[in-house]
C-alpha cells in the first residue's frame, strides 16, 4: 500500500499544513520587526558617515585656509594644521600640493616626487589660457609607514574633480582607487588652497587660478570608512560601502537582505548597505515552535522519503547538468576574452615553463603557441645578459615576495632577436591542475618608450639651446608672466633668475614701449601675425635703458590652443650707438663735428623747396681760410688741424641756432642763413671776419700770426639758383673773388661783375696748366709706404707737383680745382699715370724694384684713352702690371659706382692693382665694398692722426682690418705721424702705414741708393 492510500496520511497532512502556517504567521511578525530595527540602522549609518565627511572636510577646508592666510608650507607649520585632520577615523593621511612653473617640474619631480596634474590629457588642471603644474610638497599620515602609492595622474577624474573643487571651494572627493600598501580602495579629496584665506576668494573661475596656490589632500581608506559607521551602530551590526558595483568597504561577511541608503556627498554619490549576517535569530519561542515543526516535519518526510529520494536525484542530475553547462560557458567566454585581448598573457608554472600563451602574445613576440607551451620562459624571451633584464627580473621577485604583485618595465626578446620593451604586470594564484602559476600581462611599450625618450631628448636640446644661447631667452604666459629665463637675459636687465621669473615683461619695458609691446602680444594671440620683430627699450636693475631687439613667437599645443610666448632678445645698445655714430659721420665732418658738403647741400635743397612754397629768402656764405696751406706747411697738420677746430668754434658763437654751418673741406666753410636778405647777409660776414681776426696761429719767434678769410655771399634771388647746388658754386665764385681782391674781405655774387672776373682768373690757371702739360713742368714726388710686417718700404705713392715761371714749386691743391673745372684733370691723369710707369722702368734698371701708386680723379674713371695709355706705357717699358696700383678716392667713387667698377674690372684685366683711397670718409664707405673690386683700403687719415688718444677712431680702424682681412684685402694707414701710431695699427693688424714719420714726399733723386744683391753662395 502507498503512502497516499495511507488512513493517516489526511490526518498527517492536515497537521503538517496548520504547523506551516502558523510558523508562517510567526516568522512573518518578527521578519517585520526585524525590517524596522535594519531601516534604522540604515538611517543611523547614513548620519553618521555624512556627520563623517562633513566633519573631516571641514576639517581638510580649515588646513587649506590655515595654509593659504599663514603661508604654512614648512613642515612643522602643516603638521601643526593637519594632525587634528588624522584624528579623524576617516582620513589616514594629509598631504599639501603646491603650484610649480613648467620650467620646474622635471626638477622638482626628481626631487620631491611626481606631480598629481601633468599636461596628459586625463590629468590637466587648466585654467583661462594656461596649464598648471602640481607636486605634492607635505605630507602627514596616520600611520609611519603607510604610503600615500598614489600616482593621481592615473585617477580618471582628477582633472574634474580639482576644477569642481576651485569653482565650489569646498572638499570634492575622486572616484575610487586602489591603495599601494595592502591592495585597499581609496578616496582622494581635493581642496583649493587660495593665497587670500577662504573669505576674499574671488568670485569668477579665472580670477580664482590667480590666487590659487595648490590643494589640500585628504586620502580616505574605504575600509576605514566602514569601520567607523560600524562602530557606531549596535553590535553584530555590518555594513557594506559602494560605488556603483564597486565594494568600497565592508564589515562582516555577506548580509542577509540589507537595507540600502543612497548618500551624495563631496560630489560622489555612494551606496550604504546595512543589515545583520543571520536574520534568522528570532528568539527561543520562535526556536522551539520551530524545532516542534521540525519534528512534525519529520514525521511526514519519512512518509515522503521514497518519493523524494527519487526525485532529488533527478532535481540533482539536472543541477549537475546546468552547472556543468554553465561552467564550460564561462571557459569558452574567459578564453574568447582573454585570446581578444590587445595585452599579451602567460601563464607560468613555479618552475618557469609556460603553460598557457594568447594569440596577442604570439603577436608580439613571434612564436605560436605550440612553439611556446613546454618551454621555459627564459629560453624563449628572456636575454640573461641584459642587466637591465636581470635588474628587472630581480625588482619583480621582491615586489611578489612583498606584496604578491609588481608592475614595472622588462626588456624581452622576439623570435627574431629584437628587443622589446614590455609594460609588464605579475601576480600569482593557485591552480587547480598546475598549482602556483603567475600569471604575466604584458604590454608593448616599445615605440612609446623610443618616443618618450625622443621626446625627452627634443626637450633637453630645447633646454640647453634656451638655457646656453648667447642672446636672451625667455618663456612668459599669456599675460606676460616670465615663466623661464636664461642666464643671458638676466646679464641683459641685470635682474637675478629668481627675481626676474617673479616679475612681468611689462614691468622692465620702457614706459614710452609698453603700448607697442601689447599690441603686439594681442596681436600674436588673435592670429593676425605668427611672429614679431621690433626694436624696443628695457629697464636695466640699475634705471637705464637698454636698447634690445625683441623677436616673438605664440607657442601652442597640439590642439592650437595658446600656450606661451617665446622671445628672443638681443642687446643692441652697442650696436645703435654705433650705428648713430655712422650717421653722424655720414652728416657730420669728424674734425669739427661740424654738418659736412653732402648734409650742407641737402639743408640747401630743402631751403630751395622751402622757399618756392613760401617766397624768396636767404644767403649763402662760403668761407676759405687765407694762407692755410702755409699753417701746414711750417707748423704741421696737427697746427693746422687745430685752427680749423678753432676757427669752427668761433664761426659758431657768431651764428644763430637757426643757421646752419658746415665745413665743405679742407679750409673751406659754408653758412646757410635762411631769413637773412642781402644786407643782414653783409652784416653777418663782417661779423664772422672780424670774429675770425680774433684767432691768431704761432708764428716765427713766438709771434701769433692773425688769421683771416676770404667770403663769398650769394643770395638767393628769383629766377635764379634753382637748386642748392648753384647757389653753392655762385659763393664760391664771390669767395674767390674775394680771395683775388686782396683776401680777408667779403663779397656778394653778381652774376655780371663776378663772373667775368673770376672767370678771367680761372682761365689764367688754366693756361698754365696747358703750358705745364706741353713743356713737361709737371713733376713726380715718391712718398714712401712701410710695411708693417717686415719693416721695409715696399711702394711709394706718386705725388703730383708744378713748375712755376720762377722756378717755384706749386702744390696741387693751387691748380687741380681749375684743372677739373677746365677738364684738364684727365690729361694730367694720363701723364701722370705714363710718367709712373716709365719711371718704374728707369728705377728697376737703377736697382730699385719699386711699386708706385697713382691717384685718379673721379672724373678720369671710366676714361677709355687713360687705360689705353697704361696699357701702351707697361708694354712700351716692360713694366709689371703688378706693380701698378691706382687708387681712387672715396669721394670720386661715390657719384660713378658703374664707371668704377668697370675701370677697376679692366684695370684687372690688364693685371694691375686697385686702391680705394680716403676708406672711410663717408657714409657709403661699406656699400663700396660690395660693388668695387679692390685689392687695397687706405683708411682715412681723419681716423688714424689722433687715434692714440681718440678710441673711436681705433674702433674704426679695427672694423675697417677686420673688414679688409674676411675679404681677403689689405689696408693702408695715411697721416702716420709717430712711432706710437705705428706701434698701435701694427698691434690692430694694419698692413701698411703711410705720413711725415714713415717718409715725406721727395724727389725721385733722394731716394736711397738700393741694397747690393747678396753674394751667391758657393
Amino acid at each position: 500500500m502507498s503512502l497516499r492510500q495511507s488512513p493517516k496520511f489526511g490526518l498527517i497532512l492536515l497537521i503538517v499544513v496548520l504547523t506551516a502556517v502558523a510558523t508562517v504567521v510567526g516568522f512573518r511578525s518578527d521578519e517585520a520587526r526585524l525590517d524596522r530595527e535594519q531601516a534604522g540602522l540604515a538611517d543611523n549609518a547614513a548620519a553618521v558617515i555624512t556627520r563623517t565627511f562633513e566633519a573631516s572636510g571641514a576639517r581638510l577646508e580649515d588646513v587649506a585656509t590655515g595654509v593659504g592666510v599663514d603661508g604654512a608650507t614648512g613642515g612643522e607649520d602643516f603638521a601643526r594644521l593637519a594632525r587634528p585632520v588624522l584624528s579623524e577615523n576617516a582620513i589616514t593621511a594629509v598631504a599639501l600640493a603646491r603650484k610649480v612653473s613648467h620650467a620646474d617640474r622635471p626638477a622638482y619631480e626628481r626631487s620631491r616626487g611626481r606631480p598629481i596634474f601633468s599636461d596628459e590629457p586625463r590629468g590637466t588642471v587648466r585654467a583661462p589660457s594656461r596649464v598648471e603644474y602640481y607636486v605634492i610638497d607635505r605630507a602627514t599620515q596616520l600611520r609611519p609607514r603607510f604610503r600615500l602609492g598614489l600616482d593621481t595622474r592615473l585617477l580618471p577624474d582628477a582633472g574634474k574633480t580639482a576644477m569642481e573643487a576651485i569653482r565650489t571651494g569646498r572638499a570634492k572627493v575622486t572616484s575610487p582607487t586602489a591603495l599601494s600598501n595592502d591592495g585597499g580602495i581609496g578616496l582622494v579629496a581635493y581642496v583649493p588652497v587660495f593665497s587670500t584665506g577662504k573669505k576674499k576668494v574671488p568670485r569668477l573661475l579665472k580670477d580664482r587660478f590667480a590666487v590659487l596656490t595648490g590643494f589640500t589632500i585628504g586620502l580616505y581608506e574605504a575600509k576605514g570608512l566602514a569601520a567607523a559607521v560600524k562602530a557606531a551602530l549596535p553590535a553584530g551590526s555590518d555594513v557594506k560601502l559602494m560605488d556603483g558595483d564597486m565594494v568600497l568597504g565592508r564589515t562582516g561577511g555577506r548580509l542577509e537582505d540589507p537595507i540600502t541608503r543612497r548618500i551624495s556627498l563631496a560630489g560622489r554619490t555612494w551606496a550604504l548597505q546595512v543589515g545583520r549576517e543571520d536574520r534568522r535569530g528570532v528568539g527561543l519561542g520562535w526556536v522551539a515552535m520551530l524545532l516542534g515543526s521540525a519534528l512534525t516535519l519529520l514525521v511526514a518526510l519519512f512518509a515522503f522519503q521514497s518519493y523524494l529520494t527519487e526525485r532529488r536525484a533527478l532535481d540533482l542530475v539536472r543541477v549537475r547538468m546546468r552547472e556543468r553547462d554553465r561552467a564550460e560557458a564561462e571557459v569558452r567566454l574567459q578564453s574568447e576574452i582573454t585570446e581578444h585581448l590587445l595585452e599579451g598573457i602567460m601563464l607560468i608554472r613555479d618552475d618557469g615553463i609556460l603553460v598557457y600563451v594568447n594569440a596577442a602574445w604570439e603577436r608580439m613576440f613571434g612564436y605560436r603557441a605550440e612553439e611556446a607551451v613546454g618551454k621555459h620562459h627564459r629560453d624563449l624571451i628572456a636575454d640573461p645578459t641584459d642587466p637591465e633584464w636581470r635588474a628587472g627580473v630581480a625588482e619583480a621577485r621582491a615586489g611578489l615576495d612583498r606584496e604578491g604583485s609588481w608592475t614595472g618595465e622588462i626588456p624581452n626578446r622576439r623570435k627574431d632577436g629584437a628587443t622589446l620593451r614590455m609594460s609588464t604586470h605579475i601576480s600569482r594564484f593557485e591552480h587547480p591542475e598546475h598549482g602556483l602559476v603567475f600569471v604575466v600581462l604584458q604590454t608593448d611599450v616599445t615605440e612609446q618608450r623610443e618616443a618618450n625618450e625622443a621626446l625627452a631628448e627634443a626637450k633637453e636640446r630645447f633646454r640647453l639651446a634656451f638655457s646656453e644661447a648667447p642672446i636672451g631667452m625667455a618663456l612668459t604666459d599669456l599675460e606676460g608672466q616670465f615663466v623661464s629665463v636664461n642666464q643671458a637675459l638676466c646679464d641683459i636687465t641685470g635682474y637675478p633668475e629668481a627675481t626676474l621669473r617673479g616679475m612681468n615683461s611689462a614691468e622692465i619695458t620702457h614706459p614710452d614701449d609698453r603700448q607697442l609691446s601689447a599690441q603686439v602680444l594681442d596681436d600674436l594671440l588673435e592670429g593676425q601675425i605668427d611672429s614679431h620683430q621690433v626694436e624696443k627699450r628695457y629697464l636695466h636693475s640699475t634705471g637705464r635703458s637698454v636698447w634690445v631687439q625683441l623677436s616673438a613667437t605664440l607657442l601652442r599645443d597640439t590642439r592650437g590652443e595658446p600656450l606661451h610666448y617665446l622671445a628672443q632678445v638681443q642687446d643692441i645698445t652697442e650696436r645703435r650707438r654705433f650705428h648713430s655714430q655712422l650717421k653722424h659721420m655720414a652728416d657730420h665732418d669728424p674734425l669739427t663735428g661740424l654738418l659736412n658738403r653732402r648734409a650742407f647741400e641737402c639743408e640747401l635743397d630743402l631751403h630751395v623747396a622751402r622757399i618756392g612754397r613760401y617766397g624768396v629768402e636767404g644767403a649763402v656764405l662760403v668761407l676759405d681760410l687765407d694762407h692755410f696751406k702755409y699753417v701746414n706747411d711750417t707748423l704741421g697738420h696737427t697746427a693746422g688741424d687745430g685752427l680749423l677746430i678753432a676757427v669752427a668754434r668761433g664761426l659758431g658763437d657768431r651764428l644763430r641756432d637757426t643757421d646752419v654751418l658746415a665745413r665743405l673741406g679742407g679750409d673751406e666753410f659754408a653758412v646757410l642763413l635762411p631769413r637773412a636778405d642781402e644786407a643782414e647777409a653783409q652784416r653777418v660776414a663782417e661779423g664772422l671776419l672780424e670774429r675770425l681776426r680774433e684767432e691768431a696761429v704761432p708764428g716765427n719767434r713766438g709771434h701769433g700770426r692773425r688769421v683771416t678769410t676770404s667770403i663769398g655771399v650769394a643770395m638767393f634771388e628769383e629766377g635764379q639758383a634753382s637748386n642748392g647746388e648753384e647757389i653753392l658754386v655762385h659763393a664760391d665764385v664771390a669767395m674767390y673773388e674775394a680771395k683775388e681782391a686782396g683776401r680777408d674781405r667779403c663779397t656778394v655774387y653778381s652774376s655780371t661783375d663776378h663772373q667775368v672776373a673770376g672767370m678771367r682768373s680761372r682761365v689764367d690757371w688754366a693756361d698754365r696748366i696747358r703750358t705745364a702739360l706741353e713743356e713737361d713742368r709737371f713733376e713726380l714726388h715718391l712718398q714712401p709706404i712701410l710695411d708693417l710686417a717686415t719693416g721695409e718700404v715696399s711702394q711709394h705713392e706718386a705725388l703730383l707737383r708744378m713748375r712755376g715761371d720762377d722756378g717755384e714749386l706749386i702744390p696741387p691743391g693751387a691748380f687741380l680745382d681749375v684743372a677739373e673745372r677746365f677738364d684738364l684733370i684727365q690729361d694730367i691723369d694720363r701723364w701722370v699715370a705714363a710718367k709712373a710707369i716709365a719711371l718704374m722702368a728707369e728705377l728697376r734698371d737703377a736697382g730699385h724694384d719699386l711699386c708706385i701708386e697713382v691717384n685718379v680723379s673721379g672724373r678720369s674713371i671710366g676714361d677709355s684713352r687713360l687705360l689705353e695709355t697704361i696699357e701702351g706705357a707697361l708694354s712700351e717699358h716692360g713694366v709689371s702690371p703688378h706693380r701698378l696700383i691706382l687708387e681712387v678716392t672715396e669721394t670720386a667713387a661715390v657719384a660713378n659706382i658703374p664707371r668704377a667698377r668697370e675701370f677697376a674690372d679692366r684695370l684687372g684685366d690688364l693685371g694691375c692693382r686697385f686702391a680705394l683711397d680716403d676708406f672711410g670718409a663717408g657714409f657709403g664707405s661699406f656699400y663700396y665694398l660690395k660693388h668695387l673690386p679692390f685689392d687695397y683700403l687706405k683708411i682715412d687719415g681723419e681716423f688714424v692722426r689722433n687715434c692714440i688718444g681718440t678710441p673711436t677712431d681705433q674702433l674704426v680702424i679695427k672694423a675697417v682690418v677686420e673688414i679688409a682681412k674676411g675679404l681677403g684685402k689689405r689696408t693702408v694707414a695715411e697721416f702716420v705721424g709717430d712711432e706710437a701710431t705705428v706701434a698701435l695699427l701694427r698691434r690692430h693688424g694694419v698692413d701698411f702705414a703711410q705720413g711725415f714719420h714713415v717718409g715725406k714726399p721727395a724727389p725721385v733723386e733722394d731716394l736711397p741708393a738700393p741694397a747690393p744683391a747678396a753674394a751667391p753662395m758657393g
